[in-house]
């Protein structure tokens, strides 16, 4: 056997081994019986000349015999018998008479029994006389010889056979070995050495064959082949499924881990797992759930409700929870986690599989449809109860001013100026709560606050009061915004008043402008927020502090800590409602007993307008002498108020209360410069598309809104369309008189 025959180990083909047994044991069995045989049919022929010959020399020589017997030659029969005897295989010849006497013999008395005896009657013939038997001639033939020749020839046979079976065995051997086994060794050996990457596999027989024809071997390393490529298909189809189902798992914010039997260690974690807790694989699996997560990750409450959920669990219970995980840097995320046990045949309880979610983009979102669903609620109440209340405040503030003028009697005058100051404050009632629900109308523009709040610190100053040090410091380049800046001011004020009120043994106060920047992370930790520039106007004060749980419930409408009388508790819901409806964010910090900080981002301005400041109000009645006015209001005691607060500025006005009035009123007038018109109006048009109709009567006329409604035709979130001029009731009748002032010279300087 060649060395091709040897496997990988050394070891001697159990193949080839098997092939030679089955190919020489049956070529070895088919010799033996080919010697056999060839034996036995060597012999039967053998003896059957033998016999044969004997029979024929009796039969040839009977006569000849029979005569010189006759005669009593002796030579003669001596010459026959010993012709016999020199005949091969002959071993005796007898001539004997009837009595048996021996007249003459040749060759030698054998003591063997496997001889051949023949007897041949010798008998003369007289012609007609007869026949006279004279003896018997006996021919003895030795079957010894036979054996010798057919073992001469046995041995020859067995020596070519042998030779040729070995030869035989040796080439089929040799060509199997060379087909079959050493391919197969080769075969074997590769797939048992190869390194455990399919890639690696490439199965080479390394045959010599002369042709291109396949054989089943070829077949064979097809077939591996194929199966290898199987399965690198299916490991990179498996990878992946399971690179995407990572990535599903981690765009679910889905994570997985194992928690031993009394879910105080980590036995196993992924790596998503890891990262919701800020941690790596290796940290959780050293971590202890109990000191690391609980007493730091969760509030007390948790606390109690995951060791509740973990005492469930170990006694059998499988469990969903959320926890909010708050983390050192303040972020945090809201964990959804479901509890399974696997138990071993006794039933102990031998670990615990958690799957968790990130849910905390759901929970925001759930937080921000119903802060969303509470603001439509509030606005829907708040716009409709402002338009009726408005309306009676108007109505109300109209007759005061108007009486002021024709009473002289000073105690009464006091009455009536308190009750305007109710009025005002009525006013600003229905504004904070409109500017929470974000339905407060905006006149915005681009502001530099920095220079507002400068022009603003007199008045800051003196609502903080004497035993305040307030502090006003900004950085330079600061950015403009656009905001309303009558509203920005109201803000302001509000948040100053809530400083004071903090520190009743005064303090520190520090407003502080700077620009900053709000990135995509703060913005996924804080709903409504969006990435991008700001100018941030920062509010610190040294007063008492809030908790978080106070914090949270401050931008609340009418919640306040202060005593009964002493506050609305619209302040910071007023700011926090502006700070949304001007795109903006507004965001407390607080711990009691070290004070508050109030952060009011107002994003940066996109455009490169000029800065326009407030418009401080003027009394100008001078320029309204002469002016006509058409007067749209539906509100019969409404539209009496405020016709006579025009007609006492100098103007002619005709009044009406819908579409037809309105049509009828500006025909019949010689001219009008100014149209006042209530925006919500009975029947199926509003103020926006009459004043159009009338705009094509009167293309001159100058347009002038009023509304103690928030959300109409012309303001869409609190914020005016471009080019219109509103009045938000109840106004007084210095504001009316500035409004139409400014129609009026608008339409001069034209």
């Amino acid at each position: 056997m060649r060395t091709g025959d040897l496997n990988a180990s050394g070891q001697r083909s159990r193949i080839a081994s098997r092939v030679i047994r089955s190919t020489f044991y049956p070529l070895l069995l088919t010799l033996t019986l080919t010697v056999l045989v060839t034996t036995f049919v060597s012999y039967q022929t053998s003896l059957t000349a033998l016999e044969t010959r004997v029979q024929r020399l009796g039969s040839e020589h009977q006569a000849d015999i029979a005569s010189a017997l006759w005669q009593f030659d002796t030579e003669t029969v001596e010459a026959e018998l010993a012709n016999f005897v020199s005949q091969p295989g002959i071993q005796r010849a007898v001539v004997s008479d009837l009595t048996g006497k021996v007249f003459e013999r040749s060759g030698q008395l054998s003591d063997s029994e496997d001889l051949v005896i023949r007897n041949f009657s010798l008998v003369r013939r007289n012609g007609d006389q007869g026949s006279e038997e004279l003896g018997t001639l006996t021919i003895e033939a030795n079957r010894m010889d036979i054996w010798a020749t057919v073992r001469r020839r046995v041995i020859a046979l067995i020596a070519i056979a042998l030779m040729s079976t070995v030869f035989a065995t040796f080439l089929i051997i040799r060509q199997f070995n060379k087909d079959v086994i050493v391919p197969l060794v080769r075969v074997s050996d590769n797939i048992r050495n190869y390194s455990r990457n399919w890639h690696d596999l490439q199965i080479d027989p390394h045959r010599e064959q002369g042709s291109e024809q396949t054989d089943e071997l070829d077949d064979l390393v097809k077939s591996i082949h194929e199966m290898r490529n199987q399965i690198l298909h299916a490991r990179k189809d498996m990878e992946t499924g399971e690179r995407r189902l990572v990535q599903a798992a981690h765009l679910a914010g889905l994570a997985y881990c194992t928690y031993d039997a009394k879910m105080e260690n980590i036995l196993y974690c992924d790596e998503n797992y890891a990262t919701l807790h800020r941690k790596t694989v290796a940290e959780m699996l050293q971590a202890n759930v109990k000191a690391d997560f609980f007493q730091k990750l969760l509030d007390r409450d948790a606390i109690e409700m995951a060791t509740a959920t973990r005492d469930r669990v170990v006694n059998g219970s499988d469990e969903i929870q959320t926890y909010r995980l708050q983390f050192e840097d303040g972020e945090f995320l809201f964990l959804r986690q479901y509890f399974v046990g696997s138990r071993d045949q006794q039933g102990r309880l031998e670990a615990v599989h958690v799957i968790a979610q990130d849910i905390t983009g759901e929970m925001m979102t759930q937080d921000m449809l119903l802060q969303s669903q509470k603001n439509e609620a509030i606005g829907k109440l708040t716009g409709g109860v402002a338009h009726d209340v408005n309306n009676i405040l108007a109505v109300i503030a109209g007759n005061l001013e108007m009486s002021l003028t024709k009473v002289e009697d000073s105690s009464v005058i006091a009455y009536q100026k308190t009750a305007l100051e109710a009025v005002d404050r009525g006013a600003r009632l229905t504004q904070q709560l409109l500017s929470f629900a974000r339905k407060q109308p905006l006149h915005p523009v681009v502001v530099d606050v920095a220079r507002l709040i400068r022009e603003l610190s007199p008045l800051l100053r003196t609502s903080a009061g004497e035993t305040i040090d307030l502090q006003i410091v900004s950085d330079g380049g600061i950015w403009k915004t656009r905001t309303d800046p009558v509203q920005l001011e109201a803000v302001l004020l509000n948040l100053v008043v809530n400083a004071r009120d903090a520190m009743p043994g005064g303090g520190q106060l520090t407003i502080e402008i700077s620009n900053a920047r709000l990135d995509s992370l703060y913005a996924r930790s804080n709903r409504e927020v969006s990435a991008g520039n700001y100018v941030c106007v920062s509010v610190t004060d040294s007063g008492v502090g809030m908790t978080d749980e106070i914090i949270e419930q401050s931008i609340e409408p009418f919640f306040t800590t202060k005593p009964v009388g002493e506050g609305t508790g619209l302040g910071l819901s007023m700011a926090y409602g502006f700070a949304k409806q001007s795109k903006g964010h507004l965001k407390i910090y607080s711990e009691p007993g070290r004070g508050t900080i109030v952060k009011l981002y107002l994003p940066k301005v996109q455009l490169d307008e000029a800065v326009i400041p407030p418009v401080i109000p003027t009394q100008n009645r001078a320029k309204l002498a002469g002016v006509h006015v058409l007067l749209i209001e539906d509100n019969e005691q409404l539209r009496g108020v405020i016709a006579s607060q025009i007609e006492s500025l100098g103007c002619t006005v005709r009044a009406a209360y819908n579409e037809i009035t309105a049509l009828r009123q500006a025909n019949d007038m010689s001219r009008v410069d100014i149209i006042l018109s209530d925006i919500v109006l009975p029947g199926n048009m509003d103020g926006r598309r009459l004043t159009q109709r009338l705009s094509e009567i009167l293309p001159a006329a100058k347009i002038v809104f009023m509304s103690g409604f928030t959300e109409n035709s012309i303001i869409h979130n609190g914020n005016l369309d471009e080019g219109i001029v509103f009045l938000q009731k109840p106004f007084r009748l210095n504001d009316l008189a500035q409004v139409l002032a400014e129609q009026v010279t608008d339409t001069r300087s034209q």
